[in-house]
């Protein structure tokens, strides 16, 4: 405290090949949801004497993942809409010793990339019933993507749940990119 003394990351980070920097890339940083994960992962990630950059997913991916890599980041936590990366993108990084944790239903191999994905079948029917819990008989789906679309694990949730509790019901889903 008398020198005022303070220590030089990057000359830790090149003796301890780490350093000590993480990054969340999110599709919109406006979004409530994301808000609260970048909160809450810069708390946890404070405390463990690491710094965070959020990055909001709006450039071309491929830059992105040549900044992260100069970068040398010890971790990534990814969540962006699968049709906005390429897998061999990621696994680019990993090749760089970055570790990765994906949310938003990119099918990635597990031995390569950590995945953090929601119940989507508990969700989806906390939601439904909750809805209906207000008297309502008839709730639509609308996803912004195909309904061909093997990654997004909503879809067949809300169809198995919604034929639980709306048996005689016909579904209402609209899917795809509409103009």
């Amino acid at each position: 405290n008398q020198l005022n003394y303070h220590p030089n990351m990057v000359a830790r980070s090149l003796i301890k090949s780490e350093t000590m920097q993480l990054s969340l890339l999110i599709n919109d940083i406006h979004n409530q949801f994301f808000v609260d994960i970048i909160h809450y992962f810069e708390m946890a990630a404070m405390k463990k004497g690491y710094m965070v950059s959020v990055c909001t997913g709006q450039d071309d991916f491929d830059k992105y993942v040549s900044n992260f890599i100069a970068r040398r980041l010890d971790g990534l936590f990814l969540m962006i809409s699968p049709t906005r990366c390429k897998p061999e993108k990621i696994y680019e990084m990993v090749d760089c010793s970055i570790k990765i944790v994906v949310s938003g239903n990119l099918c990635l191999d597990p031995a390569k990339v950590s995945s953090l994905e929601p119940d989507c079948y508990c969700c989806m029917d906390r939601a439904l019933r909750y809805l209906r819990s207000f008297g309502h008989q008839r709730i639509a789906y609308l996803s912004a993507f195909e309904d061909s679309y093997p990654n997004d694990e909503r879809l067949p949730a809300y169809r198995k749940v919604y034929r639980e509790i709306f048996p005689e019901d016909q579904k209402v889903i609209m899917t795809g990119h509409r103009v």
